[in-house]
């Protein structure tokens, strides 16, 4: 049996809020970077199809195919790519006279690429009760834990996978969730560790490096973010989650022009909620809001094609909604995500919405929950400040938007100076007490 170490897109992008960030919706207008890797991978996907044409019996080729596929969707963000891909590996299971336990891991990816999280975690446990030691279940099922906020669990399976398997794949999730929980430096550690395994393949590398970068970013490091994005970049070509990290840089540096270039690209290439909803927001901090109100109008379009491939992409549209009149509507779909899945950004995500729906109270409640574990995330902290000064609690308002600006002074072009401003009077009014 082959074993098959993929990294996630999930355990890295939920832990920092984001939302598979760079996901591809069915109308993506720009072609994949032309890389000889997407060349390898285009190459070989053609020739595994033309031998499931041929042998529509063949599971082996039905498997390489759906690796090929997911390996390309992770690079380009095509939705269609994974909807491929898990085509690819059902056949394999289909056709295969007694369960392919390559073909339900393949399908493990994919479901939770595509945030089928119950579902990843029983494939998960399908592969570990035909084969115990197959490192890569666990790995699936960490990542699925991860989204459904089991952190404890998720953790205990990742120690697992780097007792057994040691490398960027088991340590890059270990850093991604001990940050996640609190505890940078420990991150930073693993982080060295998975950066130095040389085994790792070229894709796997670009991932790390650009999620090596993002946790960078998150704790104020930007020349090592912007180096680790570089190097990403220099390994694969045009790979969309390390240029939109270097504009996330560039904007923290006051280049808003050119991440906003970047952005645009990005919403060409790869249209999402996430990408529409940062856009919007950096246009603001330029103060180009005719062109911002265009595509914050696009969250709602791109999330709709999004569900309409079976993706659902609750995160980008709450805020949306919160943030641009339906705070009643943001309400009602965090609390359903919350119950679906109580991790930090899904109380963060229900702390907003009913801070924007007047209920300051109930939201602190959330907001205090979103903090537990002192996750190094300016925006937590800057949203949890708002709601607890609106709550009435000066005092833990003021500590966590000194957290935020600790973290990272330049955490967003949108808030980062509302959060100095709050800050600078909640300072004044203790002064002047």
């Amino acid at each position: 049996m082959q074993k098959r170490i993929v990294l996630p897109l999930v355990a890295a992008l939920v832990a920092f809020g984001a939302l598979f960030a760079s996901c591809t919706s069915p109308v993506s207008e720009g072609p994949a970077p032309e890389s000889s890797l997407f060349a390898d991978l285009d190459a070989g996907i053609a020739f595994w199809l033309e031998r499931t044409t041929t042998d529509p019996a063949d599971f082996v080729a039905f498997n390489k195919l759906g690796n090929l596929y997911y390996q390309r969707a992770r690079l380009t963000s095509d939705i269609a790519d994974y909807e491929r891909a898990g085509a690819a590996y059902q056949s394999a299971v289909d056709v295969h006279p007694a369960t392919f336990v390559d073909g339900l891991l393949g399908l493990g990816f994919v479901a939770t690429a595509r945030h089928e999280f119950e579902s990843a975690i029983d494939l998960a446990e399908q592969v570990l009760a035909a084969d115990p030691g197959e490192e890569a279940a666990l790995a699936i099922r960490g990542d699925a834990l991860v989204a459904l906020g089991e952190y404890e669990a998720a953790m205990s399976d990742y120690e697992t996978l780097a007792d057994r398997t040691p490398g960027l794949a088991s340590h890059a999730r270990i850093a991604i969730l001990l940050a996640m929980l609190g505890n940078p430096e420990s991150a930073a550690a693993s982080w060295a560790a998975a950066l130095a395994d040389t085994n790792a393949g070229t894709a796997d590398r670009a991932w790390a490096l650009a999620e090596h970068g993002n946790f960078q970013f998150a704790i104020g490091r930007l020349a090592e973010a912007r180096a680790s994005h570089a190097a990403a970049l220099e390994l694969v070509t045009g790979y969309l989650p390390a240029e939109l990290g270097l504009a996330d840089v560039r904007a923290a540096k006051g280049d808003l022009e050119r991440a906003i270039l970047t952005y645009e690209d990005a919403v060409r290439r790869a249209p999402s909620p996430e990408t529409a909803l940062k856009l919007g927001d950096l246009l603001v901090a330029a103060g180009r809001e005719d062109e911002a109100t265009e595509q914050y109008e696009l969250v709602e379009a791109f999330a709709a094609l999004f569900e309409a491939s079976g993706i659902r992409t609750e995160l980008p549209v709450i805020h949306y909604y919160a943030d641009h009149g339906r705070p009643n509507d943001a309400v009602a779909m965090a609390r359903e995500l919350y119950e679906a899945r109580p991790g930090i950004y899904s109380a963060d995500a229900l702390a907003w919405a009913l801070h924007q729906s007047g209920k300051p109270a109930e939201a602190a409640v959330y907001a205090k929950e979103a903090l537990r574990f002192d996750t190094p995330d300016g925006a937590l902290y800057f949203r949890a400040g708002v709601i607890l000064d609106a709550a009435g609690d000066p005092a833990r308002a003021e500590i966590a938007l000194a957290r935020a600006l600790e973290l990272n002074p330049a955490f967003s072009p949108l808030h980062a100076a509302e959060a100095q401003a709050l800050l600078a009077e909640l300072a004044r009014v203790e002064a002047a007490r």
